[in-house]
């Protein structure tokens, strides 16, 4: 969906404040928690192959 707020996030510039909700940063914090236990085999911040 181009218009939910993680497509807007992606779109928006790297060093503009963007506002997310909770859930997104529950998320955000769960996906780097799993990087963190992984030793980076699963990293959110990877792009698609």
């Amino acid at each position: 969906d181009a218009d939910s707020t993680l497509s807007r996030f992606n779109a928006a510039p790297s060093a503009e404040w963007f506002p997310v909700a909770p859930s997104m940063i529950d998320v955000v914090s769960v996906a780097q928690s799993l990087a963190a236990r992984s030793g980076g085999a699963f990293d959110v911040t990877v792009g698609p192959w």
